[in-house]
């Protein structure tokens, strides 16, 4: 049998790039150099921002060269489980930035876009342009509730399957709220869930929150499925 070909993650700052200035220090982004079979790539790290030096790095987060680090390692494996001696690094870098995406901001995502089809027949409508649904790091539920204090018809144009879907967005919510406020880079993305690992634990996990009734376990599995899987066409 064949040994496996070794994955090296080696993390440096791109100081060919511009630079911006933090308290009068020039500053970098941090990128990785991802090697495999003797070729090698260099890719823009998907968390990471600019710094001075890796110290400064590890100092200010801890958790971050790990986590981008083991999510860089399990896409090669993806992709070498599907390319097998055919695999190349070249391509990586746009697969890296599909495959880091976390679950949550997904699933946020989403919600916002089929909320935005939804209220198209809110009343009053002058109010629609208040709501501003292409903010990324707005959520989901804060636009939500926004909308419910600005529309008089908002329970009445609201369809069932949206209000399920919420409802499986607020369990997942909670069951990773912990992972998701804390600095550890513990949240799930979108390669932990191709490769398998979160599609088990979260299986598991959904039990309790919806005490048990398999149905709603397995329409959350194949809500979650779908949501990555547009994202990857």
């Amino acid at each position: 049998m064949k040994k496996p070909k070794k994955i090296t993650v080696k993390f440096f700052l791109n100081r060919n790039l511009q630079f911006i200035e933090i308290d009068g220090e020039e500053c970098h982004p941090l990128y990785t150099q991802v090697t495999y079979d003797r070729k090698n790539t260099q890719i823009k790290c998907a968390y990471g921002w600019f710094y001075k030096d890796l110290k400064q790095v590890r100092e200010k987060e801890p958790f971050l060269l790990e986590f981008e680090e083991k999510v860089l390692k399990k896409s090669v494996d993806y992709e070498l489980s599907i390319h097998g001696e055919n695999f190349r690094l070249k391509g990586l870098g746009k697969k890296y930035e599909s495959y880091g995406l976390s679950i949550h901001a997904l699933f946020n995502s989403y919600l916002k876009i089929r909320f935005k089809n939804i209220i198209k027949e809110a009343k009053p409508d002058k109010f629609l342009d208040v709501l501003n649904l292409e903010r990324n790091k707005l959520d989901f539920f804060t636009i939500f509730e926004a909308a419910q204090r600005l529309f008089d018809n908002l329970d009445a144009i609201m369809q069932d399957d949206f209000s399920e879907e919420m409802e499986i967005y607020r369990v997942y919510y909670r069951v990773y709220e912990q992972a998701l406020n804390s600095q550890e880079y513990r949240f799930p993305v979108v390669i932990d869930w191709l490769e398998g690992t979160h599609q088990k634990q979260l299986e598991a996990q959904l039990r309790e929150p919806f005490n048990h009734q398999e149905s709603m376990v397995e329409k959350s599995l194949s809500l979650i499925h779908k949501i990555v899987s547009t994202k990857l066409e």
